[in-house]
């Protein structure tokens, strides 16, 4: 069995939608105590052994509005990006900002932080270098629509 040439985006997106609601049943993605207990990170408790933390946070959203925001940008940016230049790309284009998100705001705030919009924001730079040097290939990024 053949996978079909966007996959990941789908994948990505059923697991924001999953552990979403897992945290809505353990009492609310807006909740400290859930936001903690699922890997949201704040300045001392990535620290250390929780390490895992500076991943998992970018899996994690606070509220609908959050988790709905960032699964449309990731449907916009990621479809396209992934169609060109396949799954392992756009994964590293999304975890890699994640990861330095996650630690930039570990170094500079002791608030509670979760999300994948560093992530997104690792896709906007992306399609940007690529529309800067590669015109042909932000015009086919450009035709794409957000419809499954």
């Amino acid at each position: 069995m053949r996978l079909p040439k966007v996959w990941l985006i789908w994948l990505m997106l059923a697991a924001f939608v999953a552990i979403f609601l897992l945290m809505e049943l353990a009492g609310g993605s807006t909740t400290l105590r859930v936001l903690i207990q699922f890997g949201a990170t704040t300045g001392r408790r990535a620290r250390g052994r929780a390490g895992r933390r500076l991943i998992s946070r970018g899996m994690l959203h606070i509220g609908v509005m959050h988790l709905l925001m960032n699964g449309w940008g990731l449907i916009i940016l990621g479809k396209a990006l992934e169609e060109v230049h396949g799954p392992r790309t756009l994964w590293a284009l999304f975890i890699l900002p994640v990861l330095g998100g996650s630690i930039t705001s570990n170094l500079t705030s002791t608030h509670v932080s979760a999300g994948a919009s560093g992530g997104l924001f690792g896709l906007i730079g992306a399609y940007v270098v690529y529309a800067s040097f590669a015109p042909v290939i932000a015009k086919a990024i450009a035709s794409f629509k957000a419809t499954p």
